[in-house]
Order: C-alpha cells, then sequence, then structure tokens
C-alpha cells in the first residue's frame, strides 16, 4: 500500500498520531493534540476506563484514504480494536475534521468490551458528543417525537442498527443513553453494555430494577418536559429534514 508524500508521527501522552507531510492535520498538530488528550481525560473519567496502550491515530486526508488503511468502507471516521490496541482512522482536511469524543469514545470503550450491541456503543459515543449536526440530542428527540419520526429503541436495540437513518439513530441513542446514565449511574450502564445473551429485557430489568417498556416512557416523558422555543424548535426541524 502507497500513498503520495510521507507520513509523519507524533505521541502524546495516551495518542500516537499519523499524518501527511504538508497535510492539513501537520498544520493543526499540536491543535489537535491538546483537544484530544482534553477528549481522552473527559472520556476516561465518565467511564472509568483506562487503557494500558496508547491509541493509534491515523489522520487521513480524505474518506477514501480512510477506508484503505482501516480495510472497512469509505467514511468520515472510525475506530478498530486489534492484538490489543485501539486505532482511529478519521478524515482531517479543510472542510472535514472527524475529530472529538465520538471516535475516541469507541476507542476507549474497546479496552473494557467489544461492541455488544450497536446502538448502545453508538448511543454512548453521541452521549459524548452530545450534538447531532450542532443540535442537542434531546432536541432532535423531542423534534422527532413531535412530527411522527422516532424510532422505538427495541427496534434500534433488537434490530439491524445501522440499516436505520443515522440522523434519526444516532441522537434518539445518544440521549437515551445519557437518560440512563443520569438516573442510574455509569456503572449500571456499563453492565448492560457488556450483556450478550439472549434474555435482554430480563437482563435490563435485573440491572435497572424498571422494565425496558417503563424505561422507554420515562425517556419520552423526559424529552417531552423539556421546554425549547418555538424557535429551537423550528430551528431544528429546518436542519433536520430541510437542509
Amino acid at each position: 500500500m502507497s500513498f503520495d508524500g510521507y507520513w509523519l508521527k507524533k505521541e502524546s501522552t495516551h495518542y500516537i498520531f499519523n499524518y501527511k507531510q504538508d497535510s492539513f492535520a501537520e498544520l493543526h498538530i499540536d491543535e489537535i493534540i491538546t483537544q484530544q488528550e482534553q477528549c481522552f481525560l473527559m472520556i476516561t473519567s465518565l467511564l472509568k476506563i483506562f487503557p494500558n496502550k496508547k491509541i493509534n491515530y491515523w489522520l487521513c486526508d480524505t474518506r477514501k484514504q480512510v477506508s484503505e488503511l482501516s480495510g472497512y468502507g469509505e467514511t468520515n471516521g472510525l475506530a478498530n480494536f486489534r492484538d490489543g490496541v485501539a486505532t482511529i482512522y478519521c478524515v482531517y482536511n479543510e472542510t472535514i475534521q472527524c475529530i472529538g469524543f465520538h471516535e475516541d469514545t469507541h476507542a476507549i470503550a474497546f479496552y473494557y468490551s467489544d461492541v455488544k450491541c450497536d446502538a448502545l456503543a453508538e448511543g454512548l459515543a453521541m452521549y459524548m458528543d452530545k450534538k447531532w449536526w450542532q443540535l442537542d440530542n434531546e432536541l432532535c428527540t423531542k423534534v422527532y417525537l413531535e412530527t411522527g419520526n422516532y424510532i422505538p429503541l427495541e427496534e434500534m436495540i433488537y434490530g439491524s442498527f445501522y440499516e436505520i437513518q443515522d440522523k434519526l439513530s444516532y441522537p434518539i441513542m445518544g440521549a437515551f443513553v445519557k437518560r440512563l446514565i443520569e438516573l442510574y449511574g455509569i456503572e449500571k450502564f456499563k453492565e448492560i453494555y457488556v450483556y450478550e445473551d439472549d434474555n435482554w429485557p430480563g437482563a435490563f430489568y435485573n440491572i435497572f430494577k424498571v422494565t425496558f417498556a417503563d424505561a422507554e416512557k420515562e425517556f419520552i416523558d423526559y424529552i417531552h418536559s423539556l421546554n425549547y422555543t418555538e424557535s429551537q424548535i423550528k430551528k431544528a426541524y429546518i436542519t433536520l429534514f430541510e437542509n
């Protein structure tokens, strides 16, 4: 495999950054390191997961380069875990800077468990992101509820999560995971995060002492109770459905 230009490497406390010579990433590498180290500290502080190895971080010029390096399809960013080491591949150029909390949350969570449930894994990453298209996850969810576009949690947990439109699934799961953690704490969430047997509803009840259906009802009631202004709702609707 070969690419134009040379790959440079720069290590920080918790990462090994790889980026192309004369790239946009090289121009901003010190800022990137500062930002991602701050993200790392916030994620590990919340999750109480502390990787014992540095995370490999590939700052790519294009989605195609992400695909060529990772072996997966073209995307703005992804994280994987091989041979005990987490690796992040992301696009960083003049128009797309796919850094921040999301892929780092996946990478750090790998040191606790591989992914058992795609919906919970993406929900955890979105909880750390807090926003979708610069809109609070909760605001997106409220708009979806009010417009009949809400996706039931059961459909995302039990179904094919990645076949659901991401602008719907990601913020809803981010808001739900946040609610679970706020109500029950991170250790309880980590228990359901690693569950992989057939009786998921039973495991959910045993961990949280509430049925999954009642937890979703409480979540929906909570979202309905949030007071967003008419202008905030309108702006969110335009962003989510008309842009």
